[in-house]
């Protein structure tokens, strides 16, 4: 019994030691991921819409993003794109849906999915 308490105490320890230096790694990481996540929105912004020289993001009063507006040269809006997510199979799917101004869908593409092949 007391080498029972003993082994708990010893994997109660090695779990808090892992969990810290996990907490620690994400903290320092954390921006860098956050930037690269926007870099590649970006360039899947222009990728939906090559014409678009400009992409205003257009956000809630809580500044939660609803859509972007995708401007030419000539500041001529070209078209919306919407952020939208919804529940798959076994994960969360995420698209930029982009909408020309008279309503009809442009592009669409997959941003980030975890679903299983097949």
């Amino acid at each position: 019994m007391k080498e029972l308490f003993r082994y708990g105490f010893t994997l109660a320890l090695i779990c808090t030691a892992a969990s810290g230096i996990l907490a620690t790694v994400n903290s320092l990481t954390r921006s860098k991921i956050l930037a690269q996540m926007q870099k590649e929105e970006e360039a899947s912004l222009k990728e939906l819409i090559p014409a678009a020289i400009t992409f205003e993001p257009v956000k809630s009063q809580d500044g939660q993003l609803l859509y972007y507006k995708a401007f030419d040269k000539e500041v001529k809006l070209l078209a919306f794109v919407f952020k939208v997510s919804a529940k798959g199979y076994s994960s969360v799917i995420e698209t930029l849906v982009a909408m020309k101004p008279q309503g009809s869908i442009e592009a669409m593409k997959v941003i980030n999915q975890a679903e299983t092949p097949g």
